[in-house]
């Protein structure tokens, strides 16, 4: 019953992750076309943000995982691990802009 109830509360988190997705995608469409002005700055935003990524995957490793004993081994290939390491590379660096982010305000209002 518990696998059940997990089972359906995964498929539920991807469904609400695919809705958060897609209506980003569409308010971010509907204000740049409202805005051609700043269209400029959108596309620099996505290529800086697709920038970071492909840095992120460079810098990851792509070294197979097999761990656990008997029917509970988990195993990944290299591509697998590759691309996990890369997301949490990506985590920390959005992370660490974030947190300068916020300094940067606190002390440029300081200045005002």
């Amino acid at each position: 019953m518990e696998e059940i109830i997990a089972h359906y509360g995964i498929i539920f988190g991807y469904i609400m992750l695919g809705i958060t997705a897609l209506s980003v995608l569409i308010f971010s469409a509907i204000q740049i076309l409202a805005n051609l002005k700043k269209a400029k700055t959108a596309i620099f935003s996505i290529v800086a943000g697709v920038g970071i990524y492909l840095l992120c995957f460079v810098l990851a490793r792509s070294i197979p995982l097999s761990t656990g004993t008997g029917d509970g081994v988990i195993t990944m290939s290299g591509e697998q691990m590759r691309f996990v390491e890369a997301n949490l590379y990506l985590g920390y660096t959005m992370l660490a802009v974030a947190i300068l982010a916020i300094a940067y305000s606190s002390v440029s209002n300081l200045f005002k």
